[in-house]
């Protein structure tokens, strides 16, 4: 039976990728890393999730984030707080 809360990150990436053309070369390598990552390799959505978020961190530290790249980063750290919550509670396992 499939989990309910898994979420498709690879669908939201693409659909992301698409609706925000004003992404800056970096983040493109990042987004076509992690999707290649995901489509190819035997990678958890959670982990790679992570991993888009440490690399979107380094870039606002170095100052060369886009507003579509922080509005990504925002996204994804907020559903990773959701979802960590949501499957720590008692009554979803």
């Amino acid at each position: 039976m499939k989990n309910i809360f898994v979420q498709d990150l690879r669908k939201e990436l693409v659909e992301f990728q698409h609706a925000h053309p004003n992404l800056s070369t970096d983040e493109h390598k990042i987004l076509d890393q992690s999707l290649e990552n995901l489509t190819q390799h035997n990678v958890s959505s959670s982990r790679e999730k992570i991993e888009l978020i440490n690399q979107f961190r380094n870039l606002s530290l170095q100052k060369s984030l886009t507003p579509d790249g922080k509005s990504l980063l925002t996204k994804l750290q907020k559903s990773g707080w959701l979802w960590g919550l949501l499957l720590q509670t008692p009554f979803i396992k």
